[in-house]
């Protein structure tokens, strides 16, 4: 999913410094309620949970994105199941 630009990579090190880590960190001031952090104190980047990601142009909020991934995967599951007459708990 890093690849394909759907979520950011937190788990390497931090791009500005070179010497930190990339750490998930509350921060209210944020749509998101939450921001990636560098762990170096000297360094002091944040960054959008959505940078190149495949939300990070969205309006939604995260739950909001959550849901509609949700419902339009059981809708498409439902659909298959319709289609194929295979039972749903099958496709699951």
């Amino acid at each position: 999913m890093f690849d394909n630009k759907l979520l950011f990579n937190y788990a390497k090190a931090c791009d500005r410094c070179r010497c930190g880590h990339i750490s998930l960190r509350q921060d209210k001031t944020c749509c998101d309620g939450e921001v990636w952090h560098c762990t170096n104190n000297k360094c002091n980047v944040n960054i959008p949970l959505r940078k190149d990601s495949f939300f990070s142009h969205s309006h939604l909020s995260l739950v909001q994105i959550v849901q509609v991934i949700y419902y339009k995967t059981y809708k498409y599951l439902q659909d298959i199941s319709l289609n194929t007459r295979l039972a749903f708990q099958q496709l699951l």
